[in-house]
């Protein structure tokens, strides 16, 4: 892909060009939600009539399940980021805050958000679960690093619809209607 750039979406509010295609991975959960329905306008306005956006996120609903079932091996791959010496019976509540409000993680420990982190799993659905998790988030670090938002398929959905994007599908792993971005590694890599 010759024309293939990068843009910093926290330093514009326009694009200088048109594109047919875009392609967003793990980007969409550092955007803070006061911000989302902006940064989707700019994108919508970036693409060219009938142009095309894919976007990679954390799956939320994998993610819930996870840990709702105690699947330790879904997280596994984010053990490194715990704390040395952290009490196992709160592994799982750690490594929840860091996918989905990871700014909460670098907070003291405190036994009794983690206690209620466990009942709020039980008693919110997911969506309200989530948008507990992150009460008081509301801004990215200056390098913008860590998970602020949270997708699935439904509320990603609703939000495109909601920016002016006609025709929203899901996809996966090496699948696209186009082309360029069916390129592994290049996309999905």
């Amino acid at each position: 892909i010759s024309n293939k750039k990068s843009i910093d979406f926290t330093k514009t509010n326009k694009l200088n060009e048109k594109y047919y295609l875009m392609y967003c991975s793990h980007v969409f959960e550092h955007i803070p939600r006061k911000n989302l329905d902006g940064f989707l306008k700019l994108i919508y306005k970036g693409l060219v009539p009938n142009g095309t956006i894919r976007i990679q996120v954390p799956d939320a609903g994998a993610i819930y399940n996870a840990y709702l079932t105690k699947n330790y091996d879904f997280f596994n791959i984010y053990s490194s980021r715990l704390p040395k010496d952290f009490d196992d019976d709160w592994k799982l509540e750690y490594l929840l805050l860091f996918l989905v409000a990871t700014a909460k993680v670098a907070e003291p420990f405190d036994l009794t958000y983690y206690k209620t982190i466990q009942n709020n799993s039980r008693t919110m659905n997911m969506s309200d679960f989530f948008d507990w998790l992150l009460d008081g988030v509301e801004e990215n670090t200056s390098d913008g690093q860590q998970h602020v938002n949270w997708f699935d398929y439904e509320k990603l959905k609703l939000q495109l619809k909601k920016s002016g994007f006609s025709e929203v599908y899901l996809s996966g792993f090496g699948q696209s209607r186009h082309a360029p971005m069916k390129q592994i590694p290049l996309f999905d890599g």
